[in-house]
């Protein structure tokens, strides 16, 4: 009889020692989780500020002319090609 109640003992303390580290990992697996999910959000932040420095320019050619302009260094920055009727002159 006491044997059995040493060995319900034991168990106990068995059961309980897993019960405290199975918390102790989902604690920290939910402290990743977090970290994880905030360094997201940073990288998503980060990468919506960098493009966010570009210019968007849109340039229309008209009637079929070339679709360039100056930029603010001063060159000359062509892009695409004309849809309209007019030929390329050389």
């Amino acid at each position: 009889m006491e044997n059995d109640n040493l060995n319900e003992q034991e168990e106990k303390g068995l059961a309980m020692e897993m019960l405290g580290e199975l918390k102790n990992t989902i604690t920290a697996q939910w402290i990743l989780i977090v970290i994880l999910i905030v360094l997201l959000a940073g990288t998503n932040i980060y990468h919506v500020w960098q493009w966010s420095q570009f210019d968007t320019v849109v340039v229309d050619s008209g009637q079929g002319g070339n679709a360039g302009y100056v930029g603010n260094d001063g060159d000359v920055n062509n892009y695409g090609e004309s849809s309209g009727t007019q030929k390329e002159e050389r």
